[in-house]
């Protein structure tokens, strides 16, 4: 669907009352909806972090341990 349309109907001045406007609107609102019961929101540059407790019990109750995997086996799965 052209988002488009919509941002300019309302730069043009037409009212949000429009019936054809508000149906749009309605839409888009659903596409963004149903997009965020996902619940991934992308963010460039960033990472998943899973957390757990620390089955060892060597750190103390203010540590954490990070270990970060880098996976490079679908990279090289393009590659082929």
């Amino acid at each position: 669907m052209d988002d488009n349309i919509v941002a300019t109907m309302i730069g043009c001045g037409i009212p949000l009352e429009e019936p054809y406007l508000q149906c749009r609107l309605s839409i888009l609102m659903k596409e963004e909806k149903k997009s965020l019961k996902g619940g991934k929101i992308p963010v460039p540059e960033s990472y998943y972090l899973m957390g757990t407790a620390d089955p060892t019990g060597l750190l103390e109750s203010d540590e954490v341990c990070i270990i970060l995997y880098v996976c490079y086996w679908h990279v090289s799965l393009l590659l082929m």
